[in-house]
């Protein structure tokens, strides 16, 4: 009997040029949380210090939430008008020149170090900015649609409506609730699991001075992805679950993962606005 060479398993050259430009379809510069920011900034705002907290006007409360949580996702240079003459000084000598560039190690370390400015100077309205701001970029760390998988299923199968098991939905209607705003407001038990997280992972003060935190705060973006890494396919797969078959299990997993996600930003930022105090 002739040998007869094993048989080697073979793409289609078609099927992997059709999957590498799918690949490259998807969003290179995508978002983090969306609303789920404001829902970050809230939290964090209901838990600051009385006198803190009561030096802020309801305006610069709402702008906070609403805007400024979003401030580092945009590519417009710093304005003395929003963030003070010094400011924008200081961090064009850091080499911050953008919004977006706060997203950065160094960017990072800089948002921390005007909040420390602003808290010095007394200044409500530059210190409700930096604590929104600084949020969303500790937050955008752990976000669970930096999550490779997530990522995926966010700007790729639900874009393309890819079928859920079930075939009867698709991926399009579980994204909303891979935003933490999907759950964080959500009174069937997402809001309770993302306030019990909070509780839950606090982290004390240790009494630690602003410049003794700066390494710590420039590898937030390795921390927070370590602790996403685990946490990205629970998220897809109690959304999925919950889209899919209505499993009440599946949601649980759900909230618990994607609240545990923005817990971490919130409890760093807290904790990091009681050293920036002193």
């Amino acid at each position: 009997m002739p040998f007869r060479p094993p048989q080697v398993f073979s793409l289609p050259p078609l099927f992997v040029a059709g999957a590498c430009l799918l690949v490259a379809l998807l969003p290179l510069d995508a978002g983090a949380w969306g609303s789920g920011h404001d829902d970050i900034v809230r939290e964090i705002i209901e838990r600051l210090p009385a006198d803190l907290r009561e030096s802020f006007s309801a305006e610069m409360i709402e702008e906070a939430i609403h805007h400024q949580s979003h401030y580092p996702d945009n590519f417009d240079p710093f304005l003395p008008e929003d963030v003070g003459e010094t400011a924008v000084a200081k961090l064009a000598a850091a080499g911050v020149t953008k919004r977006y560039d706060l997203h950065s190690e160094r960017g990072m370390a800089e948002a921390f170090l005007r909040l420390v400015d602003a808290m010095r100077e007394r200044d409500a309205a530059h210190t409700a900015l930096w604590i929104a701001a600084y949020s969303h970029v500790i937050a955008d760390m752990a976000a669970c649609n930096h999550d490779p998988l997530v990522h995926t299923a966010t700007y790729g199968w639900a874009e393309w409506k890819v079928k859920l098991p079930s075939g009867e939905r698709d991926f399009s209607q579980l994204r909303p609730l891979l935003d933490l705003a999907g759950s964080a407001h959500d009174p069937a038990g997402g809001e309770a699991a993302f306030e019990a997280a909070i509780e839950r992972m606090r982290l004390e003060d240790s009494g630690q001075k602003p410049a003794e935190i700066l390494a710590e705060i420039m590898l937030y973006g390795q921390s927070g992805a370590d602790f996403c890494a685990p946490r990205g396919v629970r998220v897809l797969e109690g959304a999925a679950g919950w889209i899919d078959r209505q499993d009440p299990d599946a949601r649980k997993m759900l909230w618990n993962n994607i609240g545990e996600l923005g817990a971490w930003a919130v409890v760093r930022t807290l904790r990091d606005v009681a050293i920036a105090r002193r």
